[in-house]
């Protein structure tokens, strides 16, 4: 509502011409087109994780191992912190 507002009073002060209008129009449209693919892929993945049951599996597994959820968290976060700043220092750019 805010912004059919914000439209409607714009052009009245110059604020607002077909050339601003498209080009924000254009980048709303080329955001969309890359967030879609992610969002795509990630439904296709939790698709086959559950069609599969790797899902159940997975949690059965980390559930036998017998650790607390702190453990598990801290243990994958920083396996990550270690990836990047390896991946960081193998750029000969960097």
């Amino acid at each position: 509502m805010v912004v059919a507002g914000a439209l409607l009073i714009a052009p009245a002060f110059g604020g607002v011409t077909g050339t601003i209008l498209g080009d924000g129009l254009l980048g709303i449209i080329k955001i969309t087109a890359m967030i879609m693919p992610i969002i795509f892929g990630a439904s296709f993945l939790n698709f086959t994780l559950s069609w599969t049951g790797l899902g159940r599996e997975l949690t059965r597994f980390m559930g036998g191992l017998g650790c607390r959820p702190w453990a598990l968290s801290s243990c994958w976060s920083g396996s990550t912190s270690l990836w990047a700043f390896s991946s960081r220092r193998s750029r000969s750019w960097w």
